[in-house]
């Protein structure tokens, strides 16, 4: 009878839970591992992801029982009583808890290492030492005795490598079945002697040779991704702390994967936010995404996404994502769905080193059959061709790149929605900056007001306030701002009516007409500006925005506006064009103002006059044209353009549901969203790179394999050297990307 089949906490091979070679009871349930090494393993990497569920639990225990723990305190454990959800009242003083071991001095050292045990190290040093012997010893000579001894030794290398790969696995490393080459090598070089065929030597090289060159390009591929793993390894320790959860009146400290959505959390100053919460009550000021330096307010009505650290007050919030879909767990830690795993790239370099090593292998067989070789022959030449392919540099060294752009994303507060999301926003072509609140401040203020004929300047500013006293857009804000600072009184208009992106229609206090709004809006009612359409173009001309007012069907003076660029707005645009993205404003306001703001950024094509309502549709023709099209905006008015982009980029979004931006912001810097898209871009060419590098030389060296032009030993050998250009590469660009996020210490909350 067999057990359930369930996960190794280790490694995460499947078990039989009755035949596992270690158990261990962990918490209040029992925990499964291939063997020993694995349990050490577990114990050793808290910041994995199981082992971050066992880091979560022993801090909830030595929470809640902190007579386990060393220090000068008297413990309390009475769970305090609260006033209903969601008003809480304070929790009593926090009991001193275990603080997990801070950073080390050194920043790059101080992150958790990403280290897969002794054990496994040993069995990589020992099958590349096995296959560099049965290499080396072909100097002694060719005889029976030492093509068996080479045989032999290079099947113990086979070994540690099939042994490896049974066992625990470090993060980073290439799928466990790039072993079965070198094992079929092995196995095919120890038949070949003991059958005394006369190629037994050759198969003993070409055996070593796929040892050594997988042994190799593990090692290779694990020292190039070890600095992204440690980082990503500390986020998953941080994002493992358990929360307060309040179950009715009682506050309960609760493993971070047993939160779910929808149940009421409590944080603390010092405490780091352990799922997406939608404040209800509190203030505090935060850190707001893992690594932040700089802080800012939240209160009640704001989001704060996982990770977030309180640095004074408390928030009360419900939980709106939790275990893998946190903002920062969707794209870095889910084992199934992050970026290294489920991107069409890292799709695409697997299906190269399984796949295409089967098809190349496949090929070199047939073209070597077809010219009349014996099966030895056929059957080394095939190994051979795809050892070429079925490398740890084809099948995991180019989503390393994808891996270091994920983290470099949530080092800015950007959170995508999934690998999909990620995979999109590196094809933008082009990018619609909705200008309001991008762009531009969206606090404009009132910087001209004229009058035509016998009108006065305080009338005209308060028929404007008037009409937009029930208002709320900045446009309203900024004339009520300019009434009350000139100390003038708005004027009690009538039933006013708000045409959509035009203007407004109202009645006077006096009876006559009024009208505040564009020139669309005059035009419509047939008012003529003809008189003011020269000074209106003028002001257009600076970049400010024209408000036309006529009263009783007559002109009777315009107000002007001018709004800031937003810090980072240039920035933002030069980031798009260095990417090779084309930046378009799109807006309500005139040609002129569109232009004068375009030039000033050098931005080229824009869209003017696009009323709101209409804004969904252009984008709609425009992704209809074929463009893979991205939207800068915020949620409400942007809504509708942001649903019809191919990517929609949401300022101050992250961590709210139902997510449905495929990029959310933590923060509303407008450069953070042009870099959401940029290295996107950027880490999809270097993973593009990387692929090619380490592919060619493999696929040429198969080619020349298959003609019987060299040996087959060559195509492993160039399958080494796409494996060493392919490492230097991504070597290179580590070295020009930005430091790694500061690591916090650790501190889980307590009762």
């Amino acid at each position: 009878m067999r057990g359930a089949g369930v996960p190794c906490a280790g490694c995460g091979a499947g078990l039989d839970a009755l035949r596992a070679g270690h158990a261990a009871h962990i918490g209040e349930r029992f925990v499964y591992f291939c063997g020993l090494a694995c349990r050490q393993r577990y114990a050793r990497q808290g910041e994995r992801s199981e082992s971050s569920t066992r880091s979560a639990r022993r801090l909830v225990a030595a929470a809640l029982n902190p007579a386990s723990t060393t220090g000068p305190f008297e413990p309390d454990l009475t769970p305090p009583r609260l006033s209903p959800v969601p008003r809480l009242s304070p929790v009593p003083r926090p009991v001193p808890s275990p603080v997990l071991p801070p950073p080390g001095p050194a920043e790059q050292d101080a992150l958790p290492e990403a280290d897969p045990g002794e054990l496994d190290g040993l069995l990589l040093f020992v099958a590349a030492a096995a296959g560099g012997l049965s290499i080396a010893l072909v100097l002694i000579g060719t005889t029976r005795t030492v093509t068996g001894a080479r045989a032999l030794v290079a099947a113990v290398g086979a070994l540690a490598l099939v042994g490896r790969s049974l066992g625990p696995r470090a993060a980073g490393d290439g799928p466990s079945w790039l072993n079965a080459g070198p094992a079929l090598g092995a196995l095919l070089a120890v038949v070949a002697w003991a059958l005394k065929d006369p190629l037994a030597s050759d198969a003993a090289v070409l055996a070593g040779l796929l040892v050594l060159a997988a042994a190799i390009q593990t090692l290779s591929q694990r020292r190039v991704a070890q600095k992204n793993e440690a980082e990503r390894a500390w986020i998953s320790a941080a994002l493992a702390l358990p929360g307060r959860r309040v179950d009715r009146e009682d506050l309960s400290l609760v493993a971070a994967h047993e939160l779910r959505p929808g149940e009421f959390l409590r944080v603390e100053a010092g405490e780091i936010v352990p799922a997406d919460l939608q404040i209800l009550a509190g203030n505090a000021s935060v850190l707001p995404w893992l690594g932040a330096t700089s802080p800012a307010p939240r209160a009640e009505g704001s989001l704060v996404v996982a990770g977030a650290r309180l640095l004074d007050g408390h928030l009360e919030g419900v939980a709106s994502w939790t275990g893998h879909e946190r903002a920062w767990a969707r794209v870095l830690l889910d084992p199934v769905a992050s970026v290294e795993k489920a991107s069409a790239l890292a799709r695409a370099a697997h299906f190269a080193a399984l796949q295409g090593s089967l098809a190349a292998a496949g090929l070199t067989a047939v073209a070597t059959y077809a010219t009349g070789s014996g099966l030895l022959s056929v059957a080394m030449a095939a190994l051979a061709a795809h050892g070429a392919l079925a490398t740890a540099a084809v099948a995991a060294l180019p989503t390393t790149h994808l891996l270091a752009g994920a983290l470099a994303a949530a080092r800015r507060g950007i959170s995508y929605r999934d690998a999909e999301a990620w995979d999109s926003a590196g094809r933008v072509a082009a990018v619609i900056f909705l200008a309001r609140g991008t762009l531009l401040l969206g606090e404009p203020e009132v910087v001209e007001i004229e009058t035509f004929g016998p009108h006065e300047v305080a009338s005209l500013l308060g028929w404007v306030t008037g009409a937009e006293s029930h208002q709320t857009h900045p446009i309203a804000q900024a004339v009520q701002r300019a009434a009350k600072a000139r100390g003038v009184r708005p004027d009690a208009v009538r039933s006013p009516v708000v045409v959509p992106g035009l203007g407004i229609k109202s009645i006077t206090s006096a009876g006559e007409g009024l009208l505040v709004g564009s020139r669309a809006l005059m035009l419509e009612e047939r008012v003529s500006i003809a008189m003011a359409e020269e000074r209106a173009t003028e002001l257009e001309g600076l970049g400010r925005t024209v408000l036309l007012v006529a009263v009783g069907g007559r002109r009777a003076g315009l107000v002007a506006l001018q709004d800031g660029l937003r810090p980072g707005a240039r920035a933002s645009v030069q980031h798009l064009l260095d990417s090779d993205i084309e930046p378009i404003l799109m807006s309500g306001d005139s040609r002129e103002t569109c232009e004068t703001i375009g030039r000033s950024l050098d931005i080229e094509h824009i869209r003017p006059e696009v009323l709101p309502a209409e804004r969904a549709a252009e984008v709609h023709r425009l992704v209809e044209s074929g463009a893979t099209l991205a939207v800068f905006g915020r949620p409400g008015a942007d809504g509708p353009a942001l649903g019809a982009a191919t990517v929609a980029v949401a300022l101050e979004t992250a961590g709210a549901s139902p997510c449905e931006w495929h990029v959310s912001l933590v923060g509303d810097d407008i450069r953070d969203a042009a870099l959401a898209l940029t290295l996107a871009h950027r880490a999809r060419n270097d993973a593009r790179s990387a692929l090619g590098l380490a592919v060619a030389p493999g696929v040429l060296g198969t080619l020349v394999v298959a003609f019987g032009l060299l040996p087959p030993i060559f195509a492993p050998l160039a399958g080494m050297v796409g494996g060493a250009l392919s490492a230097v590469h991504a070597r290179l660009l580590a070295a020009r990307r930005p430091p790694p996020l500061t690591p916090w210490d650790l501190r889980p909350p307590s009762l």
